[in-house]
């Protein structure tokens, strides 16, 4: 019983500290450090990953199935698009409010999965989704943001939900499966990054001083940590925990945006958040009814 209990501490506060670690570090590299080549530092942080991930296969003798490559090329490339235009508009929206646009890609993958897929949306969840747009109006009046980093939000939220929609299609609760994504999408992406990278990014050579350096190096160990230890919490956590403990990431990445960034902080904004905040929670009650019972955490 204490082992358990003291897994589930590990993976809860791995999986918070990793994902807010990851947006903060993101978000420092482009905004404070003025980091331009973000194609280069998503390639930097995906040949991290892919090279943890080599690595821990090799320590555990665990192999990967390289025959099952093909089937990742969308995913990959979704990936790609969700993982750039989530660098653009952190350059260009405060991180507090970052999270709270986020939660619009909930409400896009509802409509999907009702158009597509056929599934209900129910009043409880009708008014998450007010909450949700409610808490981003009202975040609105507080910064002034420049119209393109609207348009790359609007991009990340269609991105997003393509990438989880077509993910869920090809997995499996299987943690090799898991682990075969998190490397195939990544190692799959490096290519395309970098012709990219070749187009659009800046030529001018980046001042590679130490603060960039590990910021980009500790960005990357953070993604790895953040993509495995969601995996873990989803294997050993009932839903409820599960659902709860993706309302307590946006406070605390949201709380993030204030104390590591010094950003305004306003009633208006913080009315928001915690609208945000309340709207997360009401998704996360209505997902755990419409599930079956699990076995309690």
């Amino acid at each position: 019983m204490r082992n358990k209990i003291f897994e589930k501490s590990v993976v809860v506060s791995v999986y918070l500290a990793s994902s807010a670690i990851t947006f903060d570090l993101n978000k420092y590299i482009i905004s404070v450090l003025n980091f331009k080549m973000h194609y280069l530092l998503i390639i930097v942080q995906s040949i991290l990953i892919v090279g943890i991930i080599l690595g821990q296969s090799l320590c555990t003798k665990t192999s990967i199935h390289y025959s099952n490559i093909n089937k990742w090329w969308i995913t990959s490339a979704l990936l790609t698009a969700m993982m750039f235009t989530n660098m653009k508009a952190l350059y260009y929206i405060p991180l507090s409010l970052f999270t709270l646009y986020k939660n619009s890609t909930i409400i896009l993958i509802a409509i999907l999965e009702l158009y597509f897929f056929g599934k209900s949306i129910t009043v409880l969840g009708c008014v998450s989704f007010v909450l949700m747009i409610s808490s981003s109006l009202f975040g609105n009046t507080v910064d002034k943001i420049e119209l393109v980093g609207y348009y790359w939000m609007v991009a990340n939220i269609f991105s997003t939900a393509a990438y989880i929609l077509y993910l869920k299609k090809l997995m499996v609760v299987d943690m090799s499966t898991r682990t075969e994504s998190v490397f195939f999408t990544n190692l799959l992406s490096v290519p395309t990054l970098f012709l990219l990278s070749m187009l659009f990014d800046p030529m001018e050579i980046p001042k590679m001083t130490l603060p960039l350096i590990i910021s980009i190096i500790g960005s990357g160990i953070a993604a790895y940590f953040t993509s495995f230890s969601t995996a873990w919490s989803m294997k050993i956590l009932s839903s409820t925990s599960y659902s709860m403990l993706g309302a307590m990431n946006k406070l605390i990445v949201s709380a993030s945006g204030f104390l590591v960034f010094d950003e305004n902080f306003e009633r208006v904004k913080m009315l928001a958040l915690l609208v945000g905040i309340l709207s997360g929670m009401v998704y996360s009650l209505d997902s755990i009814r419409k599930r079956p019972s699990a076995t309690p955490s």
